[in-house]
Order: structure tokens, then sequence, then C-alpha cells
């Protein structure tokens, strides 16, 4: 009577050792995109508050220190500007707190349309530089 438990065991192993070789290779890959790519990546980040530099100007105030901001969605209605933000992220390397601002130029005057930040779904305070309130 001939068994496969031998066979079994020879499958477990080379599972085992595939299982080992994809964990290193995937480490390895990480650790050179952390360190040559500086651990880097875009993301959707929050818009912390806007100014309106003109009527058709705004100034979005973002939660990104140096992230090279850049706003990926701009849509308009009667009563809505809705934006979304995204930049560069690197949170493995400490960060430092500061904000950045990007600008938009909306297609009509904001008027009394609230701006609303996408990636939270908030609607974002705006403030009026003086030259706009008179």
């Amino acid at each position: 009577m001939t068994t496969n438990s031998g066979s079994g065991r020879s499958l477990t192993g080379r599972l085992g050792w595939l299982v080992v070789a994809i964990t290193v290779l995937g480490s390895v890959a990480f650790v050179a995109w952390l360190f040559l790519g500086g651990g880097t990546w875009r993301t959707e980040v929050s818009v912390i508050e806007a100014e309106l530099r003109s009527a058709n100007r705004l100034a979005l105030i973002v939660d990104s220190c140096n992230g090279d901001p850049e706003v990926s969605v701009l849509r308009e209605t009667d009563q809505h500007v809705q934006v979304e933000v995204v930049a560069s992220s690197t949170p493995f390397q400490g960060g430092d707190d500061c904000l950045d601002v990007v600008e938009v130029e909306l297609q009509e005057p904001l008027k009394d349309r609230t701006v609303i930040d996408l990636h939270s779904g908030e609607e974002v305070p705006v403030s009026k530089i003086d030259s706009l309130s008179g």
C-alpha cells in the first residue's frame, strides 16, 4: 500500500517558500519605493477655508504642506461650487504643520453660492478680501 503523505509535505513546503519569497519581494519593493521615490503618493486633502480674491477667483487653503496641491474636481451649480483637491503626501517622513494655497477660476461669480469640499463633504468658510467688501 502506498501513501501520499510525503507529497503533501512537499507541496506545503513549496507553498511556504513561495509565501516567504512573495513577502520578501514585497518588502524590498516597499523599501525601494520609500527611499528612492521618497514614499510619496497623491491623495485627496481637506479644504480648510477659501478666500474670494475676485468675483470669479477663489484661493483654497488646503491641508497639505508643500504638497503641490491641484484641483482635481470643480463642479459649479446655481447653489454650490464643489471642489476636490489632491496633493502629495509623505507620511513616513514626518511632516510640517503648514497649509498650502491653490487658486481656482470660476466660470461664474461666486455671489451667494456655497463652497463644498468633496473630500469631507463639508461647507467651506469663504472670506472676502477688503477690496471686494465695499
